[in-house]
């Protein structure tokens, strides 16, 4: 990597062919949102999306749930370019994006596969380092879980020590705003651990 990668946030166009081009393939179809669910949400202010470039090169994609009730930003998907990974590209982007965050004081807050609910061993080990990516970089795991939509959800942050209430608190006022009481009180279930 050289000082030439970058941030910047996405056009409509480019969050379109990054959708049809890498997000559906990079997530289970059972997390996928609908295409036109994000655009409507950008439209309103609701949803935004940030690539990282070398040279002008996609290296990886984050596509944020931006809440307009209290400062937070839930990473909805993170990604690097397949045949990337694992060259340092994901912590350089995350390091970008709480940066980001901290600067337009949110907080941030991800959802990440809970292992616990897995029953394949190889998944299962996916899911543990995919937490472990995150810790390493700085993202605390609370006590916190969810289902949400048949998924099965442990809650993640950015920063210092943040009581399990306030992470739940957080992400349930997220998926309010973004997704609306009737789809929340029906598919959003959180406990804590």
């Amino acid at each position: 990597m050289t000082e030439k990668v970058y941030m910047r946030e996405l056009t409509e166009q480019e969050m379109t062919e990054i959708y049809q081009s890498h997000l559906v393939e990079d997530f289970p179809a059972g997390e996928v949102k609908p295409l036109a669910h994000m655009l409507e949400g950008r439209k309103k202010g609701q949803y935004e999306a940030y690539g990282l470039f070398e040279k002008d090169t996609l290296k990886g994609y984050a596509y944020f749930i931006k809440n307009s009730t209290q400062p937070a930003a839930l990473l909805d998907y993170f990604a690097i370019v397949r045949g990337l990974r694992s060259a340092g590209y994901g912590s350089l982007f995350l390091k970008k994006l709480q940066a980001m965050c901290i600067e337009q004081q949110k907080q941030l807050i991800l959802e990440v596969e809970n292992p616990d609910y897995e029953m394949r061993e190889d998944k299962k080990v996916l899911m543990h380092r995919r937490i472990a990516f995150y810790q390493k970089n700085g993202m605390q795991l609370s006590g916190v879980t969810c289902n949400f939509y048949d998924n099965e959800y442990r809650i993640m942050y950015a920063g210092a020590h943040c009581e399990d209430t306030k992470v739940q608190e957080i992400t349930m006022n997220t998926y309010l705003n973004f997704f609306g009481a009737d789809v929340v009180r029906k598919r959003a279930v959180f406990h804590a651990l």
